[in-house]
């Protein structure tokens, strides 16, 4: 049907005609409504949402024109305002009505008496008409929603887009542009882009003519510096011709503000000049020196004045090291006098001026280092630097008291400072100070950016030479205990009851002796190759060495110490089964077990009860039997430990391997001091095990056979209550 049950609402206060309407659209396929009247018609069309309104003129009360008026002006009729309607009149009218109602909105105008057929052509045309009113208005938005979407993409974009005609006048600029550039839009309308006197400026005005007046190709890009009122600008600049159909349209330039990325890579060269020679040197007051130097060199950060505190952990103290800057005006005119007559590279102001020992008549320094600030004394501004890694800007207004502003900072008018942390390995260990005192230049958020990361940069290198200052220190400590050591050694071993003693402390030297020398050996190396950067990774090498080496040292003495006194048990209420558990998950995990292709097993007693001991203790001496008998092992070996209850009082932990074992000859003497035959054993292991478990009630048995391994034999007596622990512990040590 031709209708396809499209709703059709006929307004009209006529009946018959109504009625004729409805029998004859009917036919045609259309669901008709009626409305008697204007106000109720605006109703039904407001309910009823029809496809279309068939409107009287000639109304009592309310006319067509007047409805009509109401469905396209009013609010309430939002929803239909757009509804084609027909108006339908037997009233003679003029052209210019017609054509007034034509172009308000109605969708046509027909004169009663009209025919059937031609009102449902009328109605037909009227459908087809409307639908592609409504495309072409979907089409209209879309096209809108699109141009906009691209104008606010042309704005998002991050770079400048300018559009011109082929004269160069402007037609279209992005916001970048503005931002940019920091121009006004009003005085860039309709104008020639050569006209503009930011883009008079030569290299810029050079670039347009070569794109605008002397080609028709792409120009560029090229790096161009610029100003604009506030600012130095570094931008890279590039132009195309736009043509269509050969002919040409205009041209697209592009701008784009690298003035950031340049100041970075700035400050990137300047950081590693300055890494270069603050990796130069060990000596920490040379260090220091060429820090504080870099901070304030005008070719570098470019601060009046710096200070570096670091902190003296053993006396919890803040300490000012050292200070480098005028102390007042007058010297402050003197010194940059003399500087601005030098013409010279970082590299060369900080050879000259860096490494050069500090004047000791430095007013500035004297002052600066004598301030001395017990950690527990920092006020908050220099507590959020030492404690919670912050930077700070401090201004100190009036010299009001303040522990951020100290009597020197007072004696020095320091008005306004910056502190950042100085961090290595995640750890602060100490902070830069500086101010711009008497240049009066101010302290921007790029200054202070480049200043933390430097601080960050210098307190590795701090903690570098702080480490071999520590190194050398310890050297000449061990040097004085190696000889204290050997003049021990020769009384006591002419002393027969103090033979153990003396046992002991020769075989310290001896052990001592080698590492020694090669820390000795290595420290020499690394203080030649300090200055071959060549040799950067044997320094390394050497380095490691010696920590090595020290660690060793430490190692022997900590054993030694261990065994003239092992720490009184402090018991806990444990278990022998999840001690075992735990240690052989990190044996486990050792590379030389995994290298050795060494099987672990376990057999434990699941009945052991919880019982009172000291729970490190135990866990040493399993782990030094264990130690033991993986280095008896070479290849593929089986260690095996075992627990199981001897009766209701004791337990037994057995380690067992399959190593090389231990001639007869050789049991008796395994628990005495410094028996081992490891080369890098102390030979104070057993001994120390041995003692443990004595102070823990129990005892310790070995039993072994050459080539096919070992079983040592824990035995440990279980306490259930703290306090049996304690009392009988009093009697196994006076024991």
């Amino acid at each position: 049907m031709i209708g396809s049950q499209k709703k059709i609402l006929i307004i009209d206060d006529d009946t018959a005609i109504r009625s004729m309407v409805q029998l004859q659209l009917s036919k045609a396929g259309y669901e008709v409504i009626e409305a008697s009247n204007g106000i109720d018609g605006l109703n039904r069309a407001l309910s009823e949402k029809p496809a279309l309104i068939l409107l009287d003129y000639l109304m009592p009360e309310m006319d067509g024109a007047h409805v009509f008026q109401e469905l396209v002006t009013n609010p309430r009729y939002q929803a239909v305002k757009n509804t084609p309607v027909i108006i339908v009149t037997a009233k003679d009218t003029d052209q210019s009505s017609r054509t007034r109602f034509i172009e308000g909105g109605v969708s046509a105008y027909l004169h009663k008496p009209f025919g059937w057929q031609e009102l449902v052509n009328v109605i037909e045309n009227v459908f087809i008409l409307h639908e592609v009113k409504v495309r072409n208005q979907l089409l209209q938005d879309e096209l809108m929603q699109t141009t906009q979407y691209l104008e606010s993409v042309l704005d998002a974009t991050p770079v400048g887009i300018i559009a011109t005609n082929p004269e160069g006048v402007i037609q279209r600029v992005n916001s970048y542009v503005f931002q940019t550039l920091q121009q006004s839009a009003d005085e860039w309308a309709g104008k020639s882009i050569l006209k503009i006197p930011f883009f008079q400026q030569t290299e810029l005005h050079q670039f347009l003519t070569d794109l605008i007046v002397q080609h028709d190709r792409q120009v560029g890009p090229r790096f161009i510096q610029a100003t604009n009122e506030f600012r130095r600008l570094a931008l890279n600049v590039n132009g195309v011709p736009v043509r269509k159909d050969e002919a040409m349209r205009g041209f697209i330039i592009t701008i784009q503000d690298v003035t950031e990325t340049e100041r970075r890579q700035h400050e990137l060269d300047i950081l590693s000049e300055i890494g270069t020679f603050m990796h130069s040197t060990l000596d920490l007051d040379t260090l220091l020196h060429v820090t504080l130097t870099a901070i304030t060199a005008g070719c570098a950060l470019g601060f009046s004045r710096a200070m570096i505190f670091l902190l003296n952990e053993n006396e919890k103290m803040l300490e000012c090291r050292m200070g480098v800057g005028p102390a007042n005006a007058a010297e402050a005119a003197r010194i940059w006098g003399e500087l601005s007559k030098e013409y010279i590279s970082l590299t060369e102001f900080l050879r000259k001026y860096g490494l050069a020992p500090h004047p000791p008549e430095d007013y500035f320094h004297q002052l600066v280092s004598k301030i001395r600030v017990p950690l527990s004394n920092l006020d908050e501004h220099f507590a959020r630097v030492i404690f919670q890694k912050e930077a700070i800007r401090v201004r100190c207004v009036s010299h009001e008291k303040s522990a951020a502003c100290l009597d020197e900072f007072r004696l020095l008018e320091i008005d306004e400072f910056v502190a950042v942390p100085m961090i290595a390995q995640d750890r602060v260990i100490g902070m830069v100070v500086a101010d711009n005192k008497f240049s009066n230049y101010p302290m921007d958020e790029s200054m202070i950016d480049l200043l933390k990361v430097f601080a960050n940069q210098a307190g590795l290198a701090v903690e570098r030479a702080g480490t071999y200052e520590k190194l050398a220190r310890e050297k000449q400590r061990l040097e004085k205990a190696y000889h204290e050591l050997q003049q021990t050694q020769n009384r006591l071993i002419h002393a027969e009851r103090l033979a153990t003693i003396g046992k002991m402390a020769a075989q310290v030297a001896h052990e001592i002796r080698n590492p020694l020398v090669t820390i000795g050996g290595f420290a020499r190396q690394i203080e030649k190759a300090v200055d071959r950067p060549e040799l950067s990774r044997k320094v390394y090498q050497f380095a490691h060495i010696i920590a090595s080496e020290v660690g060793r040292l430490e190692a022997i003495l900590k054993n030694v110490l261990d065994y003239s006194k092992v720490s009184q048990p402090q018991p806990s209420l444990n278990n022998v089964n999840k001690l075992i558990d735990e240690l052989v998950l990190h044996l486990s995990l050792r590379d030389e077990v995994q290298s050795k292709s060494i099987v672990i097993h376990k057999q434990l007693d699941e009945g052991i009860p919880d019982s009172y001991f000291d729970y490190q203790q135990i866990k040493q001496v399993v782990l030094n039997v264990c130690q033991n008998a993986i280095h008896a092992m070479k290849n593929q070996g089986t260690l095996t430990i075992k627990t199981r209850m001897i009766n209701e009082s004791m337990l037994e932990i057995g380690i067992q391997d399959t190593g090389c074992g231990i001639p007869a000859k050789a049991l008796d003497e395994i628990f005495e001091p410094f028996y081992t035959t490891r080369h890098d054993g102390t030979g104070l292991g057993l001994s120390i095990s041995r003692k443990i478990v004595h102070n823990h009630g129990g005892d310790i048995h070995v039993a072994s056979e050459v080539g096919k391994g070992t079983t040592v034999s824990i035995c440990l007596k279980l306490f259930s209550v703290e306090a049996d622990f304690i009392s009988q512990g009093a009697t196994f040590n006076s024991a």
